[in-house]
């Protein structure tokens, strides 16, 4: 019996071990598989990166011998377009590091400069000696770019390194523990970057402008610094804390520095906030407990965050938008100026609709533009903008307007909230100085609200 018993356990080992060996191998199939999948998505992408970065080279070239305003305008419009894939493409490699912000900050801004060349060219205007100059600048860099890619891309195509291996060469280069030869894949990667040249700080407009980086928030123009328990005071005061409950949580530097906190909200959840050091300004924030059950309507939330801004002196400031999401209504407001509708000075208050708490607020838009403005006289009366609006359009209401430029600026606008044929609502803004259309937005509303884009 025991002889019986031991073969018995032998057979039942061996069977085990089979088992696990069949599992064992079936696992690292599986995560072989698994890899191969992943290295071939990467392959992929790296793919359409090359090509995207040469369809943009080649864009750019042609860019440069356009002569007359309606084909540069065209031309121009194609390396905005060109770009914008450039940049969606090299967006899913995996690779990061500073090169890469670099690489992508230069295919961006060459495509928003070619745009605002564009935009001009559609008015008439040919090219000057120094956009001609400053496209060449791009066109070089491209050029230069994609010429580095592609070889690397030869080298992963000849099964000599993967995207995974690259990614890590260059992490591991990133930290210094090791140096990346020129003669690798990741090496020209790194070069392709390095060697693009700075691009020279030119003035255009566009949002890469220079200037646009260094514009003041107005609201904050003048204001003396606070210390952090100054700026944690008016926090709490501002949200209607307890005082002391704000614990300093870091700072942040660069255009808009300020003092971070956090605190402990109701229903266990943790709440940040920021906090300008000029001025002591509530700059943002954002609640993280968890929401209940809705038990507050709609518009006693919108109650709730219009009684929330004038308790706080922000006055004036009429509701644009709102749209429930994930127990709560988020509320988008923009500031009124004698009647004129300022898109520009914009804030955003989110309500939980389980208690009616002010739970999310983030006010930059408010804070980069509201000062006291002069509106000039419309040059443009408002019938003679409505006669620039599509046949398609029919206007129902509006007034003025000032809406954002992508130079940072703004523009006061007529404002048209009109419906097409088939009731869907559109907003045109007719610029009121020249009846240029400056802008079209469309509205959108479901069972969660409101949304204007």
């Amino acid at each position: 019996m025991k002889k019986v018993l031991a073969v018995a356990a032998v057979c039942l080992s061996l069977a085990m071990s089979v088992i696990l060996g069949v599992l064992l191998h079936s696992a690292r199939a599986e995560a072989a598989g698994y890899r191969r999948g992943v290295d071939n998505g990467y392959r992929r992408a790296f793919t359409e990166t090359v090509t995207a970065l040469g369809e943009l080279d080649i864009a750019l070239r042609k860019g440069l011998y356009a002569n007359t305003p309606s084909s540069i305008a065209a031309a121009c419009s194609d390396v905005y377009g060109k770009s914008v894939y450039a940049v969606s493409a090299l967006g899913q490699l995996p690779l990061s590091g500073s090169e890469f912000e670099k690489t992508a900050r230069l295919i961006s801004t060459a495509g928003d400069y070619a745009l605002s060349v564009a935009r001009k060219a559609y008015s008439g205007g040919g090219y000057t000696q120094e956009e001609l100059d400053n496209l060449l600048l791009f066109s070089d860099s491209v050029s230069t770019l994609a010429g580095n890619l592609n070889r690397a891309l030869a080298q992963i195509n000849d099964g000599e390194t993967s995207l995974r291996q690259i990614g890590a060469e260059i992490d591991m280069a990133s930290a210094g523990s090791e140096k990346i030869s020129s003669d690798t894949a990741a090496g020209r990667l790194v070069l392709a970057s390095r060697e693009a040249p700075d691009m020279p700080e030119f003035e255009y407009d566009g949002k890469y402008s220079p200037h646009v980086a260094a514009m003041p928030y107005k609201l904050l123009d003048g204001k003396d610094a606070v210390t952090a328990g100054e700026a944690a005071a008016a926090a709490e005061r501002f949200f209607g804390l307890t005082p002391g409950s704000l614990i300093p949580d870091g700072e942040r530097a660069g255009r808009l520095p300020a003092y971070l906190f956090t605190a402990r909200g109701g229903g266990g959840g943790e709440m940040s906030v920021e906090v300008a050091k000029a001025g002591g300004v509530p700059l943002a924030a954002c609640s993280w407990r968890s929401i209940g059950e809705p038990a507050v309507g709609v518009g006693d939330a919108e109650r709730a965050a219009a009684e929330f801004l004038k308790r706080n002196g922000l006055e004036n400031m009429t509701l644009r938008a709102a749209r429930t999401q994930d127990g709560t209504v988020v509320l988008d407001y923009a500031y009124t100026d004698g009647g004129v509708l300022c898109y520009t000075d914009a804030l955003r208050v989110t309500v939980a609709l389980d208690d009616g708490a002010i739970i999310g607020y983030e006010c930059e838009g408010y804070v980069k533009n509201h000062a006291d403005r002069r509106l000039d006289n419309a040059a443009v009366t408002r019938d003679d903008a409505a006669a620039g609006l599509s046949r398609r359009l029919d206007p129902r209401s509006g007034g003025l307007a000032v809406i954002p430029t992508e130079s940072g600026g703004e523009r006061c606008c007529h404002e048209f909230v009109c419906e097409d044929e088939n009731g869907e609502r559109v907003i045109v803004y007719i610029d009121a100085q020249t009846g240029e259309e400056a802008k079209i937005a469309l509205v959108r509303e479901d069972e969660s609200g409101i949304l204007i884009y």
